[in-house]
């Protein structure tokens, strides 16, 4: 799982240098990284 989540924020930090050209897509991403966060974070 920590690896899912290490492979998602670096994917975050390659899209960040882009961010002025899709700047939509950068913000939809970091809601769908947000709420994978939430559910690692809530309890089984």
């Amino acid at each position: 799982m920590m690896a899912l989540l290490v492979r998602q924020v670096s994917r975050l930090a390659g899209h960040i240098d882009t961010a002025e050209r899709q700047a939509p897509s950068i913000r939809s991403e970091m809601v769908q990284f947000q709420s994978h966060r939430a559910r690692i974070r809530s309890p089984p």
